[in-house]
């Protein structure tokens, strides 16, 4: 038997040749684009890897350097032989640092740089021991390189009021026990029913070294976070007292009589002298001058200076029938020798309007409905504080930022007794002295800081109501004299490669 075997002719066996070519050429063309796609994804996802390490030890270095700089701002300009001058681009650097971030085989070389600036202008200081000149800022930029990347991560700091709420007294209690404004003035917050409950209004957290209480019928309450509505008409924050000897303790940012305290009132009063305000001698200049205003129908604006003696003004000087207004700071300022009990009452017969807020139709215990005059309005532009030039008197100027305080005073005790709407910051570093004597609203809307005692207390007949809620934007940028009542505070951050 014999078996037949058929074949394609010659141009069949051509085309399958060229096929079978062609698709794997195909094959090919594909394979060597996702080989390099690999190698590319390979080398991608080893970069993104890196970069997150190098980024991991740049921001670790920032918060290394934060706490460097929250013990002392000033240490890389003291450490002269840790950090070095570079007068090229005006900063102090670190030689290089390492960190072993966790799980990782070797540690990871970083760079520390830090910048202090005055208005955005780098300070070089003159003196590295003892260094005196003025900044308002800090930048710190933290590095991080291997194989040809790097990370950094910069972040600029202020220093920023520290405390968080509507009332804050840094008395160290000097005795417990009494009624009122006798407990008060032994360096407590006292919160006087005056026979009632609900006539005030708290929105924030109140802060103390000595007690907080509330006297209700002749009785102290201690008051917490869970009991304050049970005698408030409002309250909504946390309360912290006692803090004197603890971790928690509020540092001394009050020295009664002193013209450097929170504040440098000195500054504050060259400031009216040029023109950002005004400043009357004693009481009867400042009454006049208010009249005037009153019958003007305008404000006064600016800085708004007091004179004090008890020399003149006699015992316990009382303003009457008045309406005080200011667009700006009303500063009173005791003279030397007064003692920290002497006080000036602005009667009941007095409303005193300072930066004021429209309150007609404000529902007190809705803080949503709380309205501000804060920042005021100036009719007189000049006038605002940082359009003066002091620096002819040896100070800095004041930044547009700078959030001015309401109502300020250096010693003695200032009494409201009427009508209040204050829309700022209240500070006194001796007693504070809020009384309802007649029914009106006492309207704060900002805080209130004091060194000696804190004394609220409601109308007797039980109408009328003490209103205060904190205003973080009265706070913030507070032109603080120095450091001790500051926090430093992050308030930009960026990221650079």
């Amino acid at each position: 038997m014999r078996y037949a075997t058929h074949t394609k002719d010659a141009g069949s066996r051509g085309n399958t040749l060229v096929a079978v070519l062609v698709f794997s050429l195909m094959i090919a063309g594909m394979a060597i684009p996702t080989m390099l796609m690999g190698v590319r994804t390979s080398q991608s996802t080893s970069a993104a890897a890196i970069n997150a390490r190098l980024l991991m030890a740049a921001e670790s270095g920032l918060g290394y350097c934060y706490l460097e700089l929250e013990q002392d701002a000033l240490y890389a300009v003291k450490d002269e032989l840790g950090w070095d001058w570079n007068a090229a681009d005006g900063l102090y650097e670190q030689a290089a640092q390492s960190l072993r971030l966790t799980g990782a085989a070797q540690a990871q070389p970083f760079r520390l740089r830090v910048q202090y600036l005055k208005a955005g202008v780098p300070v070089e200081f003159s003196d590295r021991t003892n260094p005196d000149e003025r900044y308002d800022s800090i930048k710190v930029m933290s590095s991080a390189s291997m194989g040809g990347l790097r990370q950094t991560a910069v972040a600029w700091y202020e220093f920023r009021f520290a405390f968080n709420a509507a009332i804050v007294s840094d008395s160290i209690p000097n005795a417990t026990g009494g009624k009122g404004k006798t407990m008060a003035k032994k360096g407590h917050i006292v919160i006087d029913g005056n026979g009632n409950r609900y006539q005030h209004a708290i929105f924030g957290d109140l802060e103390s070294n000595g007690e907080i209480v509330f006297f209700d019928d002749n009785k102290p309450v201690s008051l917490t976070s869970e009991n304050a509505q049970d005698y408030m008409l409002a309250y909504e924050g946390s309360i912290s007292a006692n803090l004197a000897g603890t971790a928690n303790e509020i540092p001394d940012f009050t020295n009664p009589a002193s013209q450097k305290q929170l504040f440098d009132f000195d500054r504050f009063e060259a400031l009216a002298a040029h023109g950002g305000g005004k400043i009357y001698n004693n009481l009867s200049e400042f009454e006049s001058a208010v009249r005037d205003a009153n019958s003007r129908l305008e404000p006064l604006e600016g800085v708004i200076v007091v004179k004090i003696d008890p020399a003149v003004e006699g015992n316990a000087p009382k303003l009457q029938d008045l309406t005080i207004q200011v667009n700006g700071t009303l500063l009173f300022d005791f003279a030397d020798g007064t003692h920290p009990d002497y006080k000036v009452v602005i009667d009941k017969s007095v409303a005193v309007k300072i930066n004021a807020a429209n309150v007609i139709g404000i529902d007190l215990q809705d803080e949503q409905t709380w309205t501000t005059g804060y920042p005021p309005t100036y009719e007189d532009p000049e006038k605002q504080p940082y359009k003066v030039d002091i620096t002819a008197d040896g100070f800095d100027n004041f930044e547009p930022t700078d959030d001015m305080p309401a109502v300020m005073f250096n010693n003695g005790i200032v009494d409201f007794h009427g009508a209040v709407n204050i829309c700022g910051v209240v500070y006194g570093p001796a007693f504070i002295e809020i009384e309802n004597k007649d029914g009106n609203l006492q309207y704060f809307n900002g805080a209130v800081f004091g060194g000696g005692g804190v004394f609220l207390e409601a109308y007797k007949g039980g109408d009328g109501t003490i209103a205060i809620r904190h205003d973080r934007q009265t706070i913030d940028e507070l032109p603080l004299f120095d450091q001790s009542a500051a926090k430093l505070t992050r308030v930009g951050y960026a990221i650079t490669q």
